[in-house]
């Protein structure tokens, strides 16, 4: 298995992965959405797991989070994604109700932390290659991203708990919850530590 970064071919092969992996608010948009919004975080970090020329995990994070956010918001509102958005809500595959509070939960993370930092955006596995160490690699190839001593933080929905468990066993720690959604973060300073766990524990 090979870890690189992404690359513009990858987009649709990663929006499809998302929509099975992630059905949130945000994927039932629909794939057309998730596409542009994959190319628009081209110019974030991201990275991608290939194991016999297939993506079987995808990584994305950006070291500005209030930058990156401006930088969806502008898809956002462009005609051709607000007619995508109008579409998924006619048909019910989203309610307005649920896009506005995850809005309205990304503008109280962003408030509390007014200054750049380095936040993992989107980071799933394929269900049929999960517990095989992936999202381990994938996780200690984007922690090579960023300086030593980096605060690496994410964000997953409250009912998440197992996504939680996880981001715990590799040394996040959880700081705040906001609505549904908590908020966790990792120092990279800490990294050789937590990947001798995981080492140790999959031996």
């Amino acid at each position: 298995m090979d870890i690189r970064k992404i690359k513009k071919t990858d987009v649709p092969f990663i929006s499809a992965l998302h929509m099975k992996m992630l059905p949130t608010s945000i994927a039932r948009i629909g794939n057309p959405y998730l596409s542009e919004l994959y190319d628009t975080l081209l110019k974030d970090i991201g990275l991608v797991a290939i194991d016999h020329g297939s993506i079987v995990g995808v990584i994305t994070a950006t070291a500005n989070l209030k930058k990156t956010h401006q930088n969806v918001k502008c898809l956002l509102y462009h005609p051709s994604t607000l007619w995508t958005i109008g579409k998924a809500i006619v048909l019910r595959r989203v309610t307005i109700g649920s896009l506005f509070e995850r809005m309205a939960a990304q503008a109280e993370i962003l408030s509390l932390f007014p200054d750049p930092y380095a936040t993992i955006l989107t980071f799933f596995v394929d269900k049929k290659n999960q517990h095989q160490g992936i999202g381990t690699k994938l996780l200690s190839s984007l922690e090579k991203q960023f300086p030593v001593g980096t605060k690496l933080y994410v964000d997953t929905a409250t009912s998440n708990t197992n996504a939680q468990q996880w981001y715990k066993f590799h040394g996040f720690r959880s700081i705040k919850t906001i609505r549904n959604t908590i908020v966790l973060y990792l120092s990279t300073q800490k990294r050789d530590l937590f990947l001798h766990r995981e080492h140790t524990s999959l031996a």
